[in-house]
Formats: structure tokens, C-alpha cells, sequence
């Protein structure tokens, strides 16, 4: 018998107990959908984490300040002359408020040189004029969600603007930019919230902080291959003095974290196959009792032991065929609303605080594409298929065991 054929006797056999067929696969599609939409949505967040941080550039190392310690101009002189560092670039991180009248909105001022910014922090690039020159202490540009706030009752604040600004330093003061450019949506950074900044020159920092020390210091490695050795150099040498932390030590821990989430969650979810295998099992036997007297007519005419095992783990397999089919449809299409309702909840401290790491956070609060594997997709179907001609197989022998009198004589 061709396998054209008995794929065309089992599906018209699944035909005829439509109900119980439908039932069967509703039961298998749960797991394929679970295993999809978990893998697509936990996708979707490592590569949105990867984007992100890497736009702070993959030879940046940043050095921050622990307990009492103060970063002065030794701390930069010292770093930028180890080998495999090509530049050292000090920068303050000052948290402030603007206020306006729909309220209050909390920004962060990163003083920094030009240097700094062009070589340390690549992704950051300007919607519309220009970065202030160094010694202009009264010009800033300003992040994309100051110029494009999402909170309708805060004003657009557009170029050559002025804009005033709380500042927190060392004292709190009033003071007020002219603006002299606005930037491109940037997204998560590692050590200011660049979205809701007002990037001005060093030397206003140090004007605001009355020459405090620094609040970081962004070294740029020759090469990224160098960049966790160099990192454990300056390490070394400070000790406990300071915290070194990459873009690439933080897209690792979360990539770990998302994979051990990922592991548990599709592990949860493959249970749910486990379930859908006993639901086919148990729908398989009941075929085959209410079909002895058919099975006794097959055989008379002719049909083997292997063929009438063929038909019914033929049946088994159409409905993990179709279950694992729908269940990855419909988790990829749940992926997409998962995320959409994620996009409204908060996943990270996105505020800006006291500057540096800790101050930053990595959250979401826009919508995060899925990403939906192909190689999940077909590890996915071909597990629910392989589970479909697993549960058929039992009551596939069973049937084929039958004596063909015994059979037709069966009412």
C-alpha cells in the first residue's frame, strides 16, 4: 500500500470523528505554542539587550568610583597610558529636574569632551544641529525624550531653545542652556539614561561639581578582543578603589539569566507535550475499539500487520502534525501581543537617579519585536509530530494484534 494512500485512509478516518480529532489536536497545540511564544519573546529581549548596550561600543570599558574613592585626573592619565587603551575620557553624571507646566521631568546632565563622546559612545548621533564646543558652558544638547516627550503635558523643547534645569551637585542650582542640538533615539546605556540627557562640555561639569571628582571614567581599548584583559589590568591596579564593568560582561549575564528564564519556562511548557502524548494515546485506543470490526475487514482483504499499524500511527501523527502547525501559529502570533502588553509595563529602572550604572537600569518601556527562531519552529514541529507517532504507536500494535475473525465477528 502506498504511504499517499494510507495517509489518505487515516486523515478520512480523522474526518469521521471530527469532535474527538479537533479535541486531540486542541490538547497537542499548547505545548508547540507554550515552547514558540516563550522562545520568541525571551528571543526578542537578549537581542533588543545586545542592540542596545553595544551602541555604547563593544572597546568601551567603564570605571566608576566605590565607597569614598575620587576620580581626578591621575586616575586618567594612569589608565590612558596602559597599553591597548586608546584614550581615557572622564565624565560627570548629574542628576537635575526640568520644570514644566505638565510637571516634573527628571533628566540627567552628562558633562563629557567631544573626544569622549565621538570615540567612547559611538551609537549616540544628533537629530538636528550640533554638540556644544568646549568652553561654550551655556550650550547643551538634549536627549530624544526631551524633545519628543511622550507625556503630551511636557513641552517640545526644539533647537536654539532655552531650557532650565535644576541641577543637583554639590549645592542645588538653577541654571539654563541654550540648546544647541537634539539626538537621535538611543535607547538603554550603561551609565546614563542618554534619552532623558543634557549633554553639555567637561568643563561645565566641572564648573557645576566645582571640580569634584568625576563620576566615571569611559576607556577605549584598541581592539574588543582586548577588553575583558585590559578590564582585569585596571582592576588590578585599583583594587576595591573603583568598579570596571563592559558592555560585553553585561550582555553575557544577561544573556545567561535570559537562557536559564528561557530553559525553565520551555521546560514548564514541554510538559504540557507530555499531557497532549496520553490525550492522543488515550483517543488512539478508543479508535481502535470502536474500529474492530473494520480492522477485521482490512485485514481480510488483504492488509498486513505493518500496514494496519502504518494507518493509525498515520492518524497519530496527522494530529500532531496539525497540533504542532497551530500551536506554533498561534505562539508566534502571542509572542506579538505579549510584547505588546509589555510594552506598558515597566521592566527596569529607566529613571535616571545619581548617575553611573546603578542609576541607569535596563528596562523596556517600548515595544520589543519577538524573534522567532527557525530553528525553534522546526525542533518544535517535528517534537509534536515525533509525539503524535509515540502515542499512536501502543494502540497501532494493538490493533495490528487483533485475529481477523475475532475481528469481523465483534460487534
Amino acid at each position: 500500500m502506498k504511504f499517499s494512500d494510507i495517509f489518505y485512509y487515516a486523515f478520512s478516518a480523522l474526518k469521521e470523528r471530527r469532535t474527538r480529532s479537533v479535541l486531540t489536536i486542541l490538547g497537542i497545540m499548547i505545548g508547540p505554542a507554550a515552547i514558540v511564544g516563550i522562545t520568541s519573546v525571551t528571543g526578542g529581549f537578549g537581542s533588543q539587550i545586545t542592540t542596545q548596550l553595544l551602541r555604547l561600543g563593544t572597546n568601551t570599558i567603564i570605571i566608576e568610583p566605590n565607597g569614598q574613592t575620587s576620580l581626578t585626573q591621575s586616575y586618567v592619565t594612569t589608565i590612558s597610558e596602559i597599553p591597548g587603551i586608546k584614550g581615557a575620557y572622564p565624565f560627570y553624571a548629574i542628576p537635575g529636574t526640568i520644570k514644566t507646566p505638565g510637571g516634573t521631568e527628571t533628566v540627567q546632565v552628562l558633562a563629557i569632551s567631544q573626544a569622549g563622546l565621538n570615540n567612547a559612545v559611538p551609537g549616540i548621533q544628533l537629530d538636528t544641529g550640533g554638540f556644544p564646543p568646549p568652553t561654550e558652558t551655556f550650550e547643551a544638547a538634549v536627549g530624544y525624550s526631551i524633545a519628543n516627550p511622550q507625556n503630551t503635558n511636557y513641552p517640545k523643547y526644539k533647537l536654539n531653545e532655552a531650557i532650565t534645569v535644576v541641577i543637583q551637585a554639590q549645592t542645588t542650582v538653577s541654571k539654563s542652556f541654550l540648546i544647541s542640538g537634539t539626538l537621535k533615539q538611543f535607547g538603554t546605556s550603561l551609565f546614563i539614561n542618554v534619552d532623558q540627557g543634557i549633554i553639555v562640555p567637561l568643563a561645565t561639569g566641572q564648573q557645576l561639581t566645582g571640580n569634584a571628582g568625576y563620576d566615571g571614567i569611559l576607556a577605549v581599548a584598541v581592539s574588543s578582543s582586548q577588553v575583558n584583559a585590559l578590564s582585569k589590568q585596571i582592576e588590578n591596579i585599583y583594587g576595591n578603589k573603583i568598579s570596571v564593568i563592559t558592555s560585553q560582561s553585561i550582555i553575557s549575564i544577561a544573556n545567561s539569566i535570559l537562557g536559564i528564564l528561557n530553559a525553565l519556562l520551555t521546560s514548564a511548557a514541554a510538559v504540557s507535550l507530555i499531557v497532549a502524548m496520553i490525550g492522543v494515546t488515550t483517543t488512539m485506543f478508543s479508535a481502535t475499539r470502536e474500529r474492530i470490526h473494520e480492522i477485521g475487514l482490512l485485514k481480510a482483504l488483504g492488509f498486513t500487520r505493518g500496514g494496519i499499524e502504518m494507518i493509525f500511527i498515520a492518524e497519530s501523527a496527522i494530529m500532531g502534525l496539525v497540533g504542532g502547525l497551530v500551536g506554533i501559529a498561534l505562539g508566534a502570533g502571542g509572542s506579538y501581543l505579549i510584547s505588546f502588553v509589555l510594552s506598558f509595563i515597566s521592566l527596569g529602572g529607566s529613571s535616571p537617579s545619581s548617575g553611573g550604572v546603578a542609576g541607569s537600569g535596563i528596562g523596556f518601556s517600548a515595544f520589543v519585536a519577538p524573534v522567532v527562531s527557525p530553528e525553534v519552529v522546526i525542533l518544535t514541529l517535528i517534537l509534536a509530530v515525533g509525539i503524535g507517532i509515540i502515542a499512536g504507536f501502543i494502540p497501532a500494535r494493538q490493533a495490528a494484534k487483533l485475529d481477523p475473525i475475532v475481528a469481523l465477528r465483534y460487534e
